[in-house]
């Protein structure tokens, strides 16, 4: 099989070429898809809804040295609910998260607009929430919507790849920009919306999350 991966075209896996439990322990040839990194964050509970759940899980993180730096809204919005998601798994699975860095930056509203991307397949939901032309048409709850309105940006700061800093990035993988959106498609759709919308409260900076290669 692994010879048949070898020339897989760009994001077949991230199609779901194997059952989810499979990407936890397929090779390609001879990497491993999954890093032991990742393998020690999945949830051992199937109920990635319950608050009192995420805490038991994140304390157990916690009490691991090798992830424990990792910031708590980032496994809450990202590496808790979407473990063993197929976009997740095929694309950023085979990271080694004990070095990485997760900074807590802002961001020029310019080159979030310009040059933070999603892969093929978050563009679609991006571009339907841009397209929005009035508040009513976001689809988000009555706080984010005031939010938007009255601080011109989003409660909860996305997640982003910045992929210039690994240098061992898999063939496999669906990463095709230096800065490639990994969570919050939503709200990225939503301030390209601001931005057509000409929302006099738009902030000229926004806060996100950069993963970044500790071993540069």
């Amino acid at each position: 099989m692994q010879n048949n991966l070898i020339n897989m075209p760009v994001n077949s896996l991230l199609k779901g070429y194997w059952e989810k439990e499979d990407y936890y322990i397929q090779k390609i040839n001879g990497c491993n898809i999954c890093h032991e990194s990742w393998k020690d964050m999945k949830p051992n509970s199937d109920d990635r809804i319950s608050k009192d759940v995420f805490e038991e899980y994140y304390g157990n993180i916690q009490n691991s040295k090798g992830l424990s730096h990792i910031p708590k809204e980032v496994f809450f919005q990202w590496l808790y609910p979407f473990n063993d998601d197929i976009n997740s798994l095929a694309n950023y699975a085979w990271i080694d998260f004990y070095n990485t860095c997760f900074y807590l930056e802002e961001i020029d509203l310019d080159i979030i607009i310009n040059q933070v991307h999603p892969n093929r397949d978050g563009h679609e939901l991006v571009a339907i929430r841009s397209k929005c032309k009035d508040f009513s048409d976001f689809c988000c709850n009555d706080d984010d919507i005031e939010y938007w309105k009255k601080q011109g940006t989003w409660r909860v700061p996305p997640i982003i790849l910045d992929s210039s800093s690994f240098s061992n990035i898999p063939q496999w993988t669906d990463i095709n920009y230096p800065y490639q959106l990994i969570e919050g498609h939503n709200r990225l759709g939503y301030l390209h919306a601001n931005y057509n919308i000409g929302n006099c409260n738009l902030k000229n900076k926004h806060q996100v999350y950069i993963l970044k290669d500790a071993i540069i």
